[in-house]
């Protein structure tokens, strides 16, 4: 039987080694993809976004407004009008993400305690960026808030101390347990670098089961495991098995390097949940490849899915979030467990014990699929040898 395996796992080397097509998607393409999505997410985060400031109160106060926004990490103040229909040009144009608009009798409003306005004009298109302006231009109003208030409160005879007190009586201590730089590099690169080598994996076993029907070869392999379809798949699916493992240590050691990632839990049960999840795709490919004619199809199907993968994993998306016939259809595709192991081990610190249950719902996934895939190799073989006969 391991005789038969190995001489199996040496014929899926050779297959790949004289096959320019598979040799590229099996061997160069995971390291191709995972640094090139990689490195679009290299700055991991927004800055220096270009905000327009319309100052019609040109007072100190108001300059000191945008002297503080400008002075933040992630605005950029590019260009300060008084036209308001000028910088809204501007903004249609897309020379700029905002447009902070500061009324006359701005800072005389502020000093006889009447209250002003700033208004913000976002552009939500990309909510990100506009998301991280209204955050920074928020904590700039305040600190000015802060500091007019404490300032009249000390010319009532209050110390500062007593000032601060008197204008925070309650204060908030915010602490970000996990992903604490808001980073949204730090949080979709694991995920994607992970997504890549998933989709890699099953474009290349199920065009390695294509490549069988497409050249006709059910029949050696019916001779040579004396038609047994678990013979087929082991010794096969060992050849991805191993090089897969190899990709997915890979990543996460070499990749998450490069990137600047961290892994805050368990690296065992990063391990593991890689292994659960290549074995589920491996017989997932197989399973997919028997119903596939040519290995070019392998690729259009494959490619097809990626999306609807990625959205239905609830990774880019809340799952709570969508209908339940939607979250009840991810459950049978291997990388929703998938990406939620990975997140909550690299984002929250997630230990083997954490992720038990996404682990073993891809063991639970993996053997089905074998099953169904043994099921639909047996039927090929048996069917070539019904048409030889």
């Amino acid at each position: 039987m391991f005789k038969t395996i190995y001489n199996l796992f040496i014929r899926e080397v050779k297959s790949i080694a004289n096959d320019k097509g598979l040799f590229i998607l099996v061997i160069i393409a995971p390291l191709i993809y995972s640094f090139y999505y990689g490195t679009t997410y290299i700055n991991k985060i927004e800055q220096n976004l270009d905000v327009t400031i319309v100052d019609n109160d040109m007072s100190q106060t108001s300059r000191k407004l945008a002297s503080y926004l400008d002075a933040t990490q992630m605005v950029d103040v590019n260009k300060v009008e008084h036209d308001i229909n000028k910088a809204y040009n501007n903004f249609v144009m897309d020379e700029t993400k905002a447009i902070v608009y500061i009324p006359n009798n701005f800072e005389n409003n502020l000093k006889e305690s009447k209250g002003a306005t700033i208004k913000l004009y976002l552009n939500n298109v990309r909510f990100l960026a506009s998301n991280d302006i209204y955050l920074t231009l928020n904590k700039v109003v305040g600190t000015i808030n802060a500091g007019i208030r404490i300032k009249y409160l000390e010319s009532t005879g209050l110390s500062k101390d007593q000032a601060m007190n008197a204008f925070e009586p309650v204060a908030l201590d915010l602490r970000p347990m996990f992903n604490t730089s808001e980073s949204y590099g730090d949080f979709i690169l694991p995920g994607l670098i992970i997504l890549v080598l998933h989709q890699l994996l099953l474009i290349a076993v199920a065009a390695s089961g294509a490549k069988e029907n497409e050249l006709n070869t059910w029949g050696e392999l019916s001779f040579k495991t004396g038609n047994s379809p678990f013979k087929v798949l082991t010794g096969k699916g060992t050849f991805y098995f191993i090089i897969y493992l190899f990709y997915f240590i890979f990543f996460m050691s070499v990749n998450f390097g490069v990137f600047n990632l961290i892994v805050r839990g368990s690296f065992v049960a990063l391990l593991i949940v890689g292994l659960a999840s290549i074995f589920a795709l491996i017989n997932l490919g197989f399973l997919v490849g028997t119903f596939l004619r040519k290995r070019v199809s392998a690729i259009q199907f494959i490619a097809f899915t990626s999306y609807p993968f990625l959205l239905m994993s609830g990774f880019s998306y809340p799952q709570f979030a969508m209908p339940k016939f939607i979250v009840v259809l991810s459950q049978l595709f291997p990388s929703t467990p998938m990406l939620d192991a990975v997140v909550r081990i690299t984002q929250a610190g997630a230990g083997l014990a954490d992720v038990t249950t996404p682990i073993l719902h891809l063991l639970v996934m993996g053997v089905v699929f074998y099953i169904l895939a043994a099921f639909r190799v047996s039927g090929r073989m048996k069917k070539l040898q019904t048409n030889i006969s």
